[in-house]
């Protein structure tokens, strides 16, 4: 699986802009937290629910995607 670098601001600014809490995050992202300080990155799958999970579209949170 390639692994999608985003900046873990980027998730941070697209989590709070949807109102979405860490914790409700971490239920379909287990690994949302490493994601957010950046010692882990998502797949492009991952990216891309994650992108619709928080109503934005893969271009806002990642533009090279």
């Amino acid at each position: 699986m390639s692994r999608v670098m985003v900046k873990p601001q980027m998730l941070r600014w697209a989590r709070e802009r949807a109102d979405r809490s860490v914790e409700g995050l971490r239920r379909r992202f287990p690994r949302y937290e490493l994601w957010e300080r950046g010692e882990a990155a998502p797949t492009l799958k991952q990216l891309e629910a994650f992108a619709k999970a928080t109503y934005y579209h893969n271009a806002t949170i990642c533009p090279s995607v």
